[in-house]
């Protein structure tokens, strides 16, 4: 039967989907506790599956997001397309612009059953892995984000990453464009996770930035858009790897957009290596 997750199942539901999706603890117990609605596929008292439900407004539309996960030894029984219609019941009311879901790729399994849904492709995420040692420290100044860098960063980083999300249509194209209510959440965000918010300057200049997140991913990599070719993505990446090391955090992840080729390249040749890919799908309505 389908019935709402109860608050002493999300420490089962973490170590469950861990198991198959390489994501954080705390991203996985995140997105389980936030969610507007999260539903349990259980079977003789043994949960084998579950759905979130999150929604958000970054542009005009309301912004549904769907996971669904069923445990391996449970796949292809039907549990997947019974949790998605009762996730259909839980969104439609809510009249969304865009739907999209997430899912880790079995083949094409995962396309294939988004696909019957209505939903197309939208884009794959590689999950990449470095197990090495530290690198040598970069010749750039560093510091961690601060109250003041509200404008610098945003301006910078919806430079960097508008082609990115023209090429995969993710709304709005330059983030910077989006409502004032949203851009001041944005900052208040970063400004509660600061300490893991690293900005680069060479010689004064600001060249980029990246974020580690969940004690355990690099997330946010970017080069200022006049600063590019230069290898200072290189550098960043080397320094935030360095930090996490520090930490004790091994091994180090990070995801790339399958689109983003010059990216995947840089990784790969710092030693990071493919280990999984997440699929993205959506549908507008």
């Amino acid at each position: 039967m389908i019935r709402e997750l109860r608050n002493e199942e999300i420490p089962a539901l973490v170590a469950m989907i861990g198991r198959g999706v390489i994501m954080a603890e705390e991203e996985i117990k995140g997105k389980l506790e936030g969610a507007k609605q999260a539903l349990v596929y259980e079977d003789e008292g043994v949960v084998k599956g579950v759905a979130t439900l999150e929604v958000g407004r970054p542009t005009d539309d309301v912004l549904c997001v769907i996971g669904i996960y069923v445990d391996e030894p449970s796949r292809r029984q039907g549990i997947g397309s019974q949790l998605w219609t009762a996730m259909q019941a839980a969104y439609r009311p809510l009249d969304p612009g865009r739907v999209f879901a997430m899912a880790r790729q079995d083949g094409r399994y995962a396309n294939d059953f988004y696909e019957k849904r209505g939903l197309g492709r939208w884009f794959d995420e590689y999950k990449m892995r470095y197990d090495g040692e530290m690198f040598p420290e970069p010749a750039l100044t560093v510091r961690e984000y601060g109250e003041e860098d509200g404008d610098l960063y945003m301006r910078h980083w919806s430079e960097a990453f508008a082609w990115l999300r023209t090429e995969i249509d993710a709304r709005p194209h330059r983030l910077a464009d989006a409502s004032k209510e949203r851009l001041d959440k944005e900052h208040a965000s970063r400004l509660e996770d600061a300490e893991n918010i690293y900005l680069f300057f060479d010689e004064g200049r600001f060249v980029g930035s990246a974020l580690v997140e969940n004690e355990f991913e690099i997330n946010s990599v970017f080069v200022c858009a006049d600063e590019q070719g230069r290898g200072y993505g290189k550098q960043i990446v080397q320094y935030t790897v360095n930090r996490m090391i520090e930490r004790g955090i091994s091994p180090v992840h990070l995801g790339v957009v399958d689109v983003n080729e010059s990216a995947r390249r840089l990784y790969e040749s710092l030693g990071f290596v493919y280990v999984q890919t997440m699929g993205f799908a959506k549908v507008d309505r």
